[in-house]
């Protein structure tokens, strides 16, 4: 790792070696690697080249190069190579686009991969050609990628891979960059794809160059990312894509947007539950990047907050117990464990409680149910907007959902609820936004936990700041409440209840005073009462019929 870190912090513009890298481990690679195993026995085939020039598909020559080409050891190749590497770029080419059979062009896309693997310099000679003929080197693979055979998509994906990476002459961008970037997205979503591991070995090469991780955060690919980690996947898909992060990570401006992404637990979550040294190396560099690479000390300040609550310290504990050997996975428990105590230090209970609150997670932690915290804290509340109201009645929302949709990228300002209460907060881009903040991991707790303390604390914060009552029923929390009094769990029944009465309490407030200012002016105030009393009475029952023995409203 210490050589990658080198690598990636200095000027140059590419890893040149992975740790724990597949592509140098030929034993390890053929025994996991689905297309390995394919490009495997692919080579043992004979493909029948005369047949191919008799029915004018190729020329004599073309036929006589390529024969010689794959009948030529390591030292050969490179003598035909250097005589002729137009030539051997041209034919190459011209019977991928020309030959239609998918397994000779399994062949070709195989014989070119292995060329290019044997000695890296050999993308210039594609390069090059390319810029001889005017054309753009990743046009005929790109092409490839449309293929329905699997192995020839993806073996087409690692050549464009190399040649982006490996090339002095040019790096890949605009229109290219973004359909290769997006197909590689598309192979993500599917848990069941056989070459994800190809996937992820394309993208980690990737990575590893500066010039690509931007243009893929900005096409949402943490966010992909994220939704395939959270799912069941392997160990080695689990490192790579991890890996990914980690690269990600490296960039100052990066590692601060990523945050928004609620990244830090899940990356806790596969820290706590790895049983892959790897894993846990790669994981611990990823959150050390988090808090050493930010320029905002606030957003530090929070990553720090979130780590200390999802157990990361505790897990470090847990970690050193055991005799840690790698020194630069020392090195990250350490830088950690420092940042992270000093931090502790520093930690209030509104600060828990806000990275709780942010992260979506609610559970029955003690700060809930604490009325010093509340009275200590209920402005605090107020604070940027009401943001951590409208975060509450948006976990109420998405919680409310059947299911989560999780696609694209989080807003990058952290303040996704900013805003005067009653304008913008409930528009259809800022529910998005709070989608993909918690849909991501939230679909893995407790959704009546959720949902319930979600309830409480809406109830804590009309009961401790009246005014607020307004808020909240700008904001449609009361609707949502309600909908929840026929919920099938009892604890999220008995809450609504509770918060809807604190709600409902103003109203009826309101409604006696209006009432009264009636009364004075007309003279009738024994029958408005009334009246009052019986609006009232009719909405205690009507709430009370709807939760059965959850609790009752009492006024």
């Amino acid at each position: 790792m210490q050589q990658v870190q080198q690598q990636i912090g200095s000027a140059s513009k590419v890893v040149k070696v992975l740790p724990d890298d597949l592509e140098f481990a030929k034993d390890v690679l053929t025994g996991t690697s689905l297309l390995q195993q394919r490009a495997s026995d692919i080579r043992n085939q004979k493909i029948n080249w005369q047949s191919y020039m008799q029915s004018q598909m190729i020329s004599p020559e073309e036929m006589d190069f390529i024969i010689m080409l794959e009948q030529a050891n390591s030292s050969q190749k490179n003598q035909i190579l250097e005589k002729n590497p137009a030539l051997c770029a041209k034919i190459l080419i011209s019977m991928m686009q020309h030959i239609s059979k998918e397994q000779t062009i399994q062949y070709i896309l195989t014989l070119l991969d292995d060329l290019l693997q044997e000695d890296k310099k050999r993308v210039e000679i594609f390069n090059d050609y390319a810029q001889n003929n005017q054309t753009t080197v990743w046009g005929p693979f790109l092409h490839m990628l449309n293929r329905k055979d699997g192995f020839i998509a993806n073996q087409a994906s690692r050549i464009i891979a190399k040649i982006a990476c490996w090339s002095n002459q040019q790096i890949m961008q605009g229109p290219d960059l973004d359909y290769y970037l997006i197909w590689l997205k598309d192979q993500m979503k599917n848990p069941n794809n056989e070459y994800m591991q190809t996937v992820a070995r394309c993208l980690q090469m990737l990575m590893t160059v500066k010039d690509y991780r931007k243009p893929f955060f900005e096409l949402g690919g943490v966010q992909e990312i994220m939704n395939l980690l959270n799912k069941k996947v392997n160990f080695q898909i689990q490192y790579q894509f991890v890996f990914c992060l980690w690269c990600l990570s490296f960039d100052a401006q990066l590692a601060e947007k990523m945050s928004a992404y609620n990244i830090i637990p899940l990356l806790s979550e596969i820290l706590i539950d790895s049983g892959k040294e790897k894993v846990t190396r790669i994981t611990l560099g990823t959150l050390r990047h988090l808090l050493e690479n930010p320029t905002s000390r606030d957003v530090v300040h929070s990553n720090c907050v979130s780590m200390i609550r999802c157990k990361v310290f505790k897990q470090l504990q847990l970690i050193t117990s055991n005799k840690v050997d790698d020194p630069e996975m020392l090195s990250d428990i350490q830088y950690l464990a420092k940042t992270l105590q000093e931090a502790v230090h520093d930690l209030s209970t509104f600060d828990e409680y806000t990275s709780e609150v942010k992260s979506g997670f609610l559970e029955w932690s003690p700060v809930h149910k604490s009325q010093r915290f509340w009275n200590e804290n209920i402005e605090k509340f107020n604070d940027k907007g009401f943001e951590l109201v409208k975060i509450l009645v948006q976990i109420l929302k998405i919680n409310l959902q059947p299911t989560f949709v999780a696609d694209g990228k989080v807003s990058e300002n952290t303040q996704v609820y900013g805003g005067e209460a009653g304008q913008s907060e409930t528009s259809d881009s800022a529910d998005k936004n709070v989608e993909k903040t918690f849909s991501n991991n939230g679909i893995l707790r407790d959704r009546n936990t959720i949902l319930a303390v979600a309830c409480h604390d809406l109830g804590e914060y009309v009961g401790h700041y009246p005014p607020g009552k307004r808020i909240v029923e700008r904001l449609g929390a009361k609707q949502l409440i309600m909908s929840l009094l026929t919920n099938r769990d009892p604890s999220v029944r008995y809450e609504a209840l509770v918060a809807l009465q604190k709600i409902m309490v103003h109203n009826w407030e309101y409604l006696g005073r209006q009432l009264d200012k009636e009364n004075q002016i007309s003279g009738s105030s024994a029958n408005k009462t009334n009246t009052s009393n019986k609006n009232e009475s009719d909405i205690v029952a009507a709430v009370n019929k709807g939760p059965g023995k959850a609790g009752k409203i009492t006024t």
